[in-house]
C-alpha cells in the first residue's frame, strides 16, 4: 500500500485523491457497488472482498505522510516531481509527500524543510554568501 505515495508524490494530487477515496468508500457500502469504480486507482487491492478497509488504509497513509517541504525557482514539471521524489526516496526518506512551492526570487536551486529541519541550498543564498566574504 505504501505505493500509493510513490503514485501521488504531491501533497496537491494527495487531496484530490483522498476526496475520491472518501466518495468511493462511501459509495462500497452500497449493494450495487461496481469494482470497475476503482479501476484508475494508484492502489492493488489485495482482498476483494474488504475494499472498504483498503479504501481507508489508503486514505489514512495519505492524511498520515510526512510532508517534505521543497521551493523552486520555477514550477516544475512531472518528469522532474518524480525525480525529486525518487532523489528523495532513495536518500533514506519513507513515508512522504512533496508539498512543491514556486519563489522565483531564489533564482536557482531550492529550499528544503523536513521535520523542523531547514536548508538552503538556492543560488541566491550562495550569492548572498559570496557577497559577504
Amino acid at each position: 500500500m505504501k505505493s500509493i505515495l510513490e503514485s501521488v508524490k504531491t501533497k496537491n494530487n494527495s487531496v484530490e485523491l483522498i476526496q475520491a477515496l472518501d466518495d468511493l468508500i462511501k459509495s462500497s457500502y452500497a449493494k450495487t457497488f461496481s469494482m470497475d469504480k476503482l479501476k484508475d486507482l494508484p492502489i492493488a487491492f489485495s482482498d476483494k472482498s474488504n475494499v472498504a478497509e483498503e479504501l481507508k488504509e489508503a486514505k489514512d497513509l495519505l492524511l498520515n505522510a510526512n510532508i517534505l517541504d521543497l521551493t523552486l525557482y520555477m514550477e516544475p514539471d512531472a518528469s522532474f516531481i518524480s525525480k525529486l521524489y525518487s532523489w528523495f526516496s532513495k536518500n533514506d526518506f519513507k513515508n512522504f509527500l512533496l508539498n512543491i512551492n514556486v519563489d522565483p526570487k531564489i533564482c536557482g536551486g531550492l529550499l528544503i524543510s523536513f521535520n523542523g529541519k531547514y536548508v538552503d541550498l538556492s543560488v541566491k543564498a550562495k550569492v548572498c554568501e559570496y557577497a559577504q566574504k
